[in-house]
């Protein structure tokens, strides 16, 4: 297999009325047009997607049909536990509560794992997925000094936030 070599990177000036308008903070006036008409799109875009989907509506309805069918409930050997069924242990990396809030890298980790759990099961297994908090170390001493309160406070609050978050 034979290496591609790619030509040197050349860097030409910019034109100088360009040059003027970055210097300005201002892009060339092409770019500006382009921008709000993109802009303006965006806008409708997210309109056009909020109204085919309508999360106000949908979302507290299934939420409150999961809630009172239990769906995602895990019994308990006295509660309707069958012990006869082949066991399945799932953990994850926990997500932190250090910080103010769920980001896009904490359910990023539990989704595999969820999905592995639901179709294990569907295969009939007893399946044990626990959802915890890594609470502790040093992303919880950096928030704490960041906003000036002790770790045990900021943890217990960011872990209400969490909370409702995965509900939500």
């Amino acid at each position: 297999m034979a290496l591609t070599t790619h030509p040197p990177l050349r860097l030409h000036a910019r034109p100088p009325a360009l040059a003027a308008a970055f210097h300005r903070g201002l892009p060339p006036r092409r770019a500006r047009l382009r921008l709000c008409r993109c802009a303006a799109d965006a806008g409708k875009a997210q309109e056009q997607a909020r109204r085919a989907y309508p999360y106000d509506e949908i979302e507290p309805r299934w939420q409150a049909h999961w809630e009172e069918r239990r769906t995602f409930r895990t019994p308990d050997i006295g509660d309707g536990l069958d012990t006869s069924r082949p066991k399945c242990y799932i953990l994850d990396m926990f997500p932190y509560p250090s910080g103010a809030g769920l980001h896009v890298g904490h359910p990023l980790g539990y989704t595999a794992t969820d999905i592995l759990s639901r179709f294990k099961r569907m295969q009939g297994f007893n399946v044990l997925h626990p959802m915890g908090w890594d609470a502790f170390g040093l992303p919880a001493e950096q928030y704490a000094i960041q906003t000036g309160t002790h770790p045990k406070i900021t943890t217990a609050r960011n872990i209400d936030r969490f909370r409702t978050q995965v509900i939500l």
